[in-house]
């Protein structure tokens, strides 16, 4: 999907306890209801470079030689 926001988390989130969790993930909350209620086309623009770049970062291997 083009113009699909990514509302990235602060790590770690396993083993932490639970006022911490809860504090990261409120953390997001805001950048949530953003994603959630501004329109489309805003989105797609504001999100744009957000979005992982994953060329180079893994190299193809055959399974069988």
């Amino acid at each position: 999907m083009p113009a699909l926001p990514i509302v990235t988390i602060v790590h770690p989130l396993a083993g932490q306890p639970p006022d911490e969790v809860k504090n990261k993930a409120l953390g997001a909350v805001d950048e949530i209801i953003h994603v959630l209620t501004y329109p489309p086309e805003s989105l797609a623009e504001e999100y744009k470079a957000r979005y992982l770049q994953v060329k180079g970062l893994f190299k193809w291997k055959p399974l069988f030689d």
